[in-house]
This record gives structure tokens, sequence and C-alpha cells, in this order.
């Protein structure tokens, strides 16, 4: 099953942005994902989408993953209320601009394997 999410930016009066990304989900899982994953943010400090923050219902057992391009992990969290400012894990050191993959998990207590993926455009 595949869905298209989409993020929609109004920056001045004539200037919109529009980013989207594809979502899919493994063949077995039967529950909706309930989260909503922005495809883009920019953490340049002007105070607009500095942050990845993903919205929804989490389930007992979230767990959202971003990986750079050579398929390290750079975030990790549990805690979907803890939002993501494209810096490294655990270093604290800022990521350069680029696509990064994420893996999204957002199951009844005891799914194991995670049940989303998409594409994150970290922007600077």
């Amino acid at each position: 099953m595949a869905m298209k999410l989409c993020a929609f930016l109004f920056v001045a009066a004539f200037c919109f942005l529009s980013a989207c990304s594809k979502l899919t989900l493994d063949n077995d899982v039967q529950l909706p994902l309930n989260v909503e994953i922005p495809n883009s943010f920019s953490p340049n400090g002007d105070g607009m989408n500095d942050s990845l923050i993903i919205l929804g219902d989490p389930r007992s057992d979230f767990r959202f993953f971003a990986y750079d391009d050579a398929g390290v992990m750079v975030w990790e969290t549990e805690d979907i209320s803890k939002p993501w400012g494209g810096t490294k894990l655990k270093t604290g050191i800022l990521l350069p601009a680029g696509t990064y993959r994420y893996y999204v998990q957002n199951a009844p207590l005891g799914g194991s394997q995670p049940n989303g993926v998409g594409f994150i455009e970290l922007i600077r």
C-alpha cells in the first residue's frame, strides 16, 4: 500500500513551495500508521520548519529512524513529540543538506518490523 504525503509552505505573498513523498507500507500491515511525516524541513534558524515534527496518534510501539545516503543511522526516537533538528544522533553535529531515508514503526505493542518507509529532504 502506498500513500502520498505532501507539505505546503507559503513563504511570501507570491512564493509557494510544496513537496511530496511516497510512503510505502509492508504487505502484512493491516492498521494505518496514524502519523504524518513531512517530507522536508529546513533547520536554518529562521523560525519556520526548523524541525521535523511528526504528527499523529502514536501507538504503544512507535519508533522512527533516519539514515543518510551511506546507510548510517543519524536519528532515532521512540517519542513522537521529540522533534528532529537536523543534527546527528548523540553528537549533535549539524547534518548536511540532502535526502535522508526514514523507517517508521507505529504498531500495537509487539510489532517488530518498520511498517513505513520514505524520504525526507533536509534543506539548509
